[in-house]
């Protein structure tokens, strides 16, 4: 294939399972995602072609291409952006490349799972306008040495500096004009004061030993120091700036290494990342900033033994992540940008150590849920936000001192935790395996979870202050059983769950203040004979997701539901999903945007005694469940169903009304839904709220409430009480001042009624509040006024119009009255 001129197709040439194939000279621009591509081919000589604009690759060869020839070709991406590599090699071997021109690749030439390359006279360029480039990249499969085993000597350049790859040196220092350095099983190696740049890896180590890498600048590298079963190195006093990968890498066995006084900043994924290895030694290195959200400053994973002493990591979005046990940190310095200071596993020991964190301080997490995860030797010389960690293992009978920035407890029992403002935490406060502690007055707010208990049994969080959580507010999790959670005040806590109960038990959660949150106030999850009573719960919308609520059984038994008022929910206000045998009765569920929902199979629940008001939808339900206590307790107050009250009895056959209107309830065309003895009244006085001009009505009242109007021309405000004939009924009327004003008067079935005798009047600045008492049977109620709202609105309307018409009189004669003097002055 020679002297061709190949443009504009998917691929320029392709050889595949080609041997003894000469492609020559030809002119290969413009091909989609390769220029020339080998694959299972052999022997071929590719020379002197000229190769421009691809997407994936210029020349590449894959897949046990063995023995090919690359020689004199001109390889150039010519096109800004992208991972493209120039020269590619993949998991072919003994393939010689001489006297190529790679220009403006993110990689320049790539070996990648392959051996005994012979590289003489390459020369590999870039740009200043190309975006991240990587001079050679050598890669291998993991333990796999002779992946990295191949003849390349310092006649291939990086940016017209040398490459130093060495294999098998020992007592050597590396040329002062190297522009990459390799170093293979290689021992007693100096590389240093060294300019490295624009390199996939800038100084590559595996299986070297006893050497030292130190005073080099390493910048605009993929890795700036990268170790792989390198052990008793030492990296020292080296700066290392926009790795757009990490700064220094080291895993698989390098043990026994010290980086000491090194700067590694603007490093996007991490500063330090160290995997699978011991012995470790990091002092006073200084690493700070990352352009990635998810940019980690030094990280320690599946090691042990690593000693972090005196480090600075700055600007991070996460500052250090102990993903293994058996390590030691002590005095490091830490402030972070978005994520946590330190993330912390199990059995480490921390001393002296300074976070300042934008949103969490301390983060701990365990791989296995289990208690002893959760052990770390952490003492109060460790500061978050410049106040004291307590970190307490199997303490008891104490009371966290009042300066606490973080408080977390580990098979702890009998503790107070008190009066304490705590912000900026991944847990506000941690309950692992206590018991008998006490979580009480204190201000949790901007934390992942407020409260976050697993294993811990008969504690009480109690008179709380827990808002504006980033997830959760308190969360009782993995057989936190006995426990209490009332009286917490509870608003926008993100957007999970304010209470979110998870595989535990027999918890009362009562009292608790919940508002302005998404997703659900209180959510159980594959618990059982819990108790949820006289919760506030209000304004709770869903965020789109499935499983949301007010209050939200999931996959939960046995539970008792009473009790609280649900209002104004722009959601279910109690939703069951796979939830059987629960009772729900007494509460209050208002204005939401419907009453229950039922998914799954939700059967063999009872609901009683509720009153239902206001809601969008009663309920949506396919599955069987019982909708009264039988008489005489009955059933459920609907504020929109009316019927007759005539007659009493099981069968509503007695002559005398009972408070349950005569005919049954059906809430479902398939029959499985029956209210048997629906209520005629609430069984609480409930507040219901009727709007009118943007303003509010409100009646708290005993009755049931019905046929509400506001009539503009009569300037009046009506509504009908019902109740059972014959007992005390009562209702307390709310009205704006700025509804209906002048003289208020009120009828009852159209019966004037006398101030003092019939009803009382109480006004402030904004209301008039009227209290009326009557006995039962149905009555209708109306206030009249002298002036209604859109009098009031017409005059605000008309106001502006004669002002401006008054105006452009004014500015007409003004215009007359100046010609007037002009035409006098000109005379």
């Amino acid at each position: 294939v020679k002297n061709a001129q190949i443009r504009g197709f998917s691929l320029g040439v392709l050889l595949d399972s080609c041997q003894n194939i000469i492609v020559f000279g030809n002119n290969v621009t413009e091909n989609g995602g390769y220029g020339i591509y080998l694959s299972g081919s052999s022997n071929n000589n590719v020379s002197q072609n000229r190769v421009i604009r691809y997407s994936d690759a210029g020349i590449s060869l894959n897949y046990y291409s063995h023995s090919n020839s690359i020689v004199g070709n001109y390889v150039a991406k010519d096109v800004y952006g992208g991972t493209a590599t120039g020269i590619g090699v993949s998991l072919s071997d003994s393939n010689t490349l001489i006297g190529n021109t790679v220009s403006n690749s993110w990689i320049g030439i790539y070996l990648g799972g392959c051996s005994n390359a012979f590289l003489r006279d390459n020369s590999v360029i870039s740009d200043s306008q190309t975006v991240n480039p990587h001079g050679l990249n050598v890669e291998g499969e993991e333990g796999n040495m002779l992946h990295y085993i191949h003849d390349i000597d310092a006649s291939n350049t990086i940016q017209g500096k040398p490459i130093y790859y060495w294999v098998d040196k020992t007592d050597m220092i590396v040329p002062s004009d190297a522009g990459f350095v390799a170093l293979i099983n290689c021992s007693r190696i100096t590389a240093q004061n060294l300019k490295l740049t624009k390199n996939w890896i800038s100084v590559l180590l595996f299986s070297t030993s006893d050497s030292t890498i130190s005073n080099n600048e390493i910048t605009n590298s993929y890795y700036g120091i990268w170790l792989y079963a390198s052990s008793g190195n030492t990296f020292s006093q080296n700066n290392m700036t926009s790795c757009d990968g990490y700064g220094i890498f080291l895993l698989a066995g390098s043990n026994n290494n010290r980086f000491v006084g090194n700067n590694v900043t603007w490093s996007n994924y991490a500063g330090i990342y160290h995997v699978s290895s011991l012995g470790t030694i990091l002092e006073g290195n200084y690493i700070a900033n990352s352009y990635y959200i998810e940019g980690l400053g030094i990280v320690i994973s599946q090691s042990a033994s690593v000693n972090l002493t005196g480090n600075t990591v700055s600007e991070f979005p996460t500052g250090i992540v102990l993903g293994s046990g058996g390590n030691t940190l002590i005095g490091n310095v830490i402030s972070t940008t978005d994520g946590s200071g330190i993330v912390l596993s199990s059995g480490n020991v921390l001393r002296t150590n300074t976070i300042s964190a934008s949103e969490y301080s301390i983060t701990v997490f365990a791989t296995i849920l289990d208690p002893s995860s959760f052990v770390n030797d952490v003492d109060s010389s460790n500061t978050v936000n410049g106040k004291p960690v307590y970190y307490w293992v199997d303490q008891h009978d104490m009371t966290v001192p009042s300066d606490a920035g973080y408080v977390f407890l580990v098979s702890c029992s009998g503790i107070t935790v008190q009066n304490l403002n705590l912000t900026g935490e991944g847990q506000g406060v941690g309950l692992i395996s206590t018991s008998s502690s006490t979580v009480t007055h204190n201000y949790l707010s901007g934390n992942d979870v407020g409260v976050q208990t697993l294993w811990s049994t008969g504690n009480s969080i109690t008179e709380n202050t827990i808002a504006g959580n980033l997830v959760k507010g308190i969360e009782l999790r993995e057989g936190s059983n006995n426990n209490i959670v009332s009286g917490n005040n509870m608003s926008s806590n993100g957007y999970g769950y304010n209470i979110i109960v998870m595989q535990s038990s027999n918890n009362i959660i009562s009292g608790n203040y919940i508002h302005s949150s998404q997703t659900a106030g209180i959510y159980l999850l594959y618990s059982a004979d819990d108790i949820v009573s006289g919760n506030d719960i209000a304004g709770i919308w869903h965020s789109g997701g499935w499983m949301y609520g007010a209050i939200v059984l999931d996959a939960t038994t046995g539970t008792l539901i009473t009790g609280n008022n649900i209002t104004q929910c722009n959601t279910d206000a109690i939703s069951l999903f796979g939830a059987q045998n629960n009772n729900i009765t007494d509460n209050n569920i208002i204005q939401n945007l419907r009453s229950i929902r039922f998914e799954g199979v939700s059967s063999g629940n009872r609901i009683y005694r509720n009153n239902f008001v206001e809601n969008g939808l009663w309920i949506v339900s396919s599955q069987p469940n019982s909708w009264d206590n039988g008489y005489p307790d009955g059933g459920n107050y609907w504020g929109t169903y009316t019927d007759v009250d005539n007659y009493g009895g099981v069968g509503q056959n007695q002559t005398s009304g009972d408070g349950i209107w005569d005919h049954q309830l059906n809430l479902t065309q398939d029959g499985n839904n029956i209210d048997h003895y629906p209520l005629v009244v609430p069984t609480v006085p409930i507040v219901r709220q009727f709007e009118s001009y943007g303003r509010n009505v409100e009646v708290y009242s005993n009755s049931s409430i019905s046929e509400f109007e506001f009539n503009v021309t009569a300037k009046a405000i009506s509504f009908t009480v019902t109740g059972q004939t014959g007992t005390g009924g009562f209702c307390d009327v709310v009205v704006p001042k700025d509804l209906i004003w002048g003289t208020l008067t009120l009828y009852k079935d159209g019966l004037l009624l006398s101030e003092g005798a019939d009803y009382t009047r109480t006004d402030n600045s904004t209301h008039c509040i009227f209290h009326i008492a009557y006995s039962h049977s149905t009555h209708t109620i109306e206030i009249t006024g002298t002036y209604a709202i859109p009098e009031f609105s017409s005059l605000i309307t008309i106001l502006p119009l004669l002002v401006s018409a008054m105006l452009l009189v004014f500015l007409v004669s003004k215009r007359r009255l100046s010609r007037f003097f002009s035409s006098t002055l000109d005379m």
